[in-house]
């Protein structure tokens, strides 16, 4: 003023520091997320009384192992959890000239499993047959990421597995029909689980072979047991049920298991030996070549068994019965019997004839089987008959001249 001069103190000192701040995490949307699915944090930093202003510079969000930042004027950021657990979240301020650093609190946000979608993309060939591998191409797919871990194909009964960086396995049937096929994804740490829409696959009765192996004796006889042995096989696996052997007229029967049957001729002849496979519900039914086999007569015994009467005269008739008998079956045919002059015929089935031997004397009788087809003729062994002379009577039937009446040539009166 008018009376004093201007003048200037001497300068002291004072520190102004950095203004406290508190960083809030605000909100974190959605919780609970999944695996690869943003979750959008907000934060707030403000000044801690006395500091007052607005701070500045950039907040990094973090779960210790993933993080994002952004400004503090921006006020949020996201993250995409790569792994699925409970996380502890905390916001860190950096601070800046005027305000210092702080972070939040914790927060808890909930990261589950991804969704995943599991499809069957191929599966050839189409149609198959039962024991024949399909390749079957399979995806699991997922927003969140890419799954890791094994995915199960089945057709119902079986089933093949093969990992998701894979895509595919091989599943080798194991039953005929008209299956469909569903591809499971098991899950992982991160991922759930899923499975396929079904896709059809036809699966046909696989081929099989079949062939006669064994056949002993041979050659047999008419009624004698030959045992057959047989195999069907196919590279689908392992066929069941039944195989008929036939040499024409006659046939047997054994499970494809035993492998063998017995089979008895009722025919002599050149036989075609021949195994049919009738199949299953998951094998088609197939024949064997043919194989010979020589069937021959079947030996035959002949008996007399009765010669009534015995003894007997010259002229009468003896009825001689008699049998042929053989373990291969029923003989047919004519049978003579003889006492080495005189014979009669008889058949087999009457088992009998009538001979009328022509001459006395000690005789030996034997039958002779003629034999037929299927059947060898045979001789019996000799029986003894006795023929003794036929008995006689003397008859006088007349007696000429007749003598004159008078005295007896004796000299009695006639």
């Amino acid at each position: 003023n008018t009376d004093f001069n201007a003048s200037t103190s001497t300068g002291v000192g004072h520190t102004v520091n950095a203004a406290a701040t508190t960083t809030t995490i605000t909100a974190h949307t959605p919780n609970p997320s999944a695996v690869g699915q943003a979750v959008d944090f907000t934060f707030a930093v403000t000044a801690t009384a006395p500091g007052s202003g607005t701070p500045t510079g950039t907040v990094t969000v973090s779960d210790g192992t993933q993080s994002c930042g952004a400004t503090v004027a921006a006020g949020n950021c996201s993250i995409t959890f790569n792994a699925a657990g409970g996380r502890s979240v905390t916001a860190t301020y950096a601070g800046d000239g005027n305000y210092a650093t702080s972070t939040s609190g914790p927060v808890t946000q909930t990261v589950g499993a991804a969704s995943t979608t599991t499809a069957i993309t191929g599966h050839a060939p189409n149609p198959s047959v039962v024991g024949q591998a399909i390749a079957v191409t399979f995806t699991v797919t997922s927003s969140g990421g890419t799954p890791t871990g094994n995915v199960t194909v089945s057709d119902g009964a079986a089933i093949c597995t093969g990992t998701v960086a894979a895509g595919g396995c091989s599943l080798t049937p194991t039953t005929a029909g008209a299956k469909t096929l569903t591809a499971t994804y098991g899950g992982d740490d991160n991922f759930g689980g899923s499975t396929s829409a079904g896709v059809s696959q036809t699966v046909n009765a696989a081929a099989t072979t079949t062939a006669i192996t064994g056949h002993t004796p041979n050659p047999s006889a008419v009624g004698q047991a030959i045992a057959v042995t047989f195999t069907v096989t196919s590279s689908g696996g392992t066929p069941t049920g039944n195989v008929t052997v036939s040499d024409g007229p006659a046939t047997c029967t054994g499970t494809v298991a035993a492998g063998a049957c017995n089979l008895t001729p009722t025919t002599a002849g050149s036989k075609t030996l021949t195994a049919t496979y009738a199949g299953d519900a998951n094998f088609g039914g197939s024949t064997s070549a043919g194989v010979s086999h020589t069937v021959t007569t079947a030996a035959t015994t002949t008996t007399i068994s009765g010669n009534t009467p015995n003894p007997s005269a010259v002229g009468a008739a003896v009825a001689v019965t008699f049998t042929v008998t053989s373990t291969g079956g029923t003989p047919t045919g004519n049978v003579t019997v003889s006492d080495g002059l005189e014979s009669c015929v008889g058949t087999v089935a009457a088992g009998t004839c009538s001979l009328t031997p022509t001459t006395a004397s000690t005789k030996t009788l034997t039958a002779v089987y003629a034999g037929d087809a299927n059947f060898a003729g045979s001789t019996s062994a000799g029986v003894t008959q006795t023929v003794t002379a036929a008995s006689t009577a003397i008859t006088i039937t007349g007696h000429t001249p007749t003598p004159a009446p008078g005295p007896s040539p004796l000299g009695r009166a006639a």
